[in-house]
């Protein structure tokens, strides 16, 4: 009997233990699972409704170009006798710009002058004689002749003077008094006071050169000063600007009473307002469930954590942010969405 007791209690200790071993295998198992469950469940991304600013734009760089420019030189060529301008200065309409040595243009007025003054003399010693009419006319002919001389000598000394044909600024002066010249051009005169910006566009961002859309136009040399203007024209041909195919676009760019001097050539920023919205309602574009092509929808989450499919009326997008015209107040908490934790 003794014995048998002795055996029973002998084996208590491992009946604790293995009890205590299960019971432990047990709780790291529940503890285990619980983890897996927690990482398997996806984390949801929200956004909270808020009021802002909405621009939607096309952005482009380029430089200032005078509204109006024009090449200008002598109609034939000869030596520079006057040059009462410099590159810089404001002219006005009919102010001499050069002159050439007008000594032969001269001389050769004087001559057709005269060869007129003696055509008229034989004209009137026709007129009272008695001439038959074929000396008279002839006489007339010559008298006509000698008028159309002198009317082209006097156009010939007219051309030896460079007059300026509208108020501008030199923009381009490259002789001086004394140099022989030809027909070609050597000054260019430019309107400066509607200035334009010339600027390059890629061609993917065509769709919004629209004419007439307002445009804000930022200058390196005055970065704290932005300028407003007006989408001009799109010329008709794709380039490509350092590998990538683009167009050329004109904006004007209106000039303040303050505004600083601007000089043709300065490099310019430009951005094409698209859109723009102010004080609205904005969402991640993330939150849009598009439910049929133009209609979406987001999922509001409610205070319960449900969430809740709102149709919504969408105003202007961008990559980032999307205008909500109808359906959601500010401070409504939308889904942007699910993430997988790690």
């Amino acid at each position: 009997m003794t014995r048998r007791r002795r055996r029973r209690k002998s084996l208590w200790p491992w009946i604790v233990a293995l009890a205590l071993l299960l019971a432990g295998a047990y709780s790291y198992r529940t503890i285990i699972q619980a983890q897996a469950s927690e990482t398997d469940t996806p984390t949801l991304q929200t956004a909270t409704v808020r009021r802002g600013d909405l621009v939607i734009t096309a952005v482009g760089r380029g430089s200032i170009q005078p509204s109006a420019e024009v090449a200008l030189g002598f109609k034939s060529g000869g030596v520079l006798a006057e040059l009462p301008v410099q590159s810089g200065e404001r002219v006005t309409a009919g102010q001499t710009l050069a002159r050439l040595d007008d000594t032969d243009a001269l001389r050769q007025l004087r001559q057709a002058q005269i060869a007129l003054e003696l055509a008229e003399v034989d004209q009137t010693a026709t007129l009272t004689d008695d001439a038959s009419p074929e000396a008279r006319r002839t006489a007339a002919l010559e008298v006509e002749q000698a008028q159309l001389a002198v009317q082209q000598a006097e156009g010939q000394l007219a051309a030896t003077t460079l007059i300026a044909p509208h108020a501008g600024t030199i923009t381009r002066l490259n002789v001086a008094v004394g140099d022989s010249v030809g027909a070609s051009s050597f000054l260019t005169l430019a309107t400066l006071e509607d200035p334009l910006v010339r600027f390059n566009l890629e061609e993917s961002d065509l769709d919004k050169a629209i004419p007439g859309t307002k445009t804000r136009i930022t200058l390196d040399a005055y970065p704290e000063e932005v300028f407003e203007g007006t989408l001009l024209r799109v010329e008709p041909i794709v380039t490509t600007v350092q590998n990538v195919p683009a167009v050329h676009a004109w904006t004007t760019l209106t000039l303040t009473a303050d505004a600083p001097a601007l000089l043709v050539g300065l490099s310019a920023d430009v951005e094409i307002i698209v859109g723009e919205a102010n004080r609205a309602f904005l969402v991640p574009v993330q939150a849009l469930r598009e439910l049929a092509p133009g209609q979406f929808a987001v999922f509001v989450v409610g205070a319960d954590g449900e969430l809740r499919l709102t149709p919504v009326e969408v105003g202007l997008r961008s990559f980032a942010s999307a205008e909500i015209l109808a359906g959601l107040q500010s401070g409504d908490l939308v889904s942007t969405g699910n993430v997988e934790t790690p």
